[in-house]
């Protein structure tokens, strides 16, 4: 899973635990490269991950907001 690829935090709520989980749930950990990990370890990438989509949306409002001034 890539910081590029937003939906895929989407899929993987939406077919996960927030729902029962139906038979997208094991494509979406496929498509989302999640597949071969553990639960645990499948938890704390998507946390990383999203906390670095959340650290590089923070930036570029700043550079955003530097540029306008």
């Amino acid at each position: 899973m890539t910081a590029g690829r937003p939906h895929d935090v989407q899929d993987l709520r939406s077919t996960g635990p927030a729902h029962l989980r139906g038979r997208d749930w094991h494509a979406t950990l496929t498509r989302a490269g999640l597949d071969a990990l553990r639960p645990d370890e499948q938890f704390v990438q998507v946390l990383t991950l999203t906390g670095d989509a959340l650290s590089a949306l923070a930036q570029h409002a700043e550079s955003q907001h530097q540029a306008s001034q």
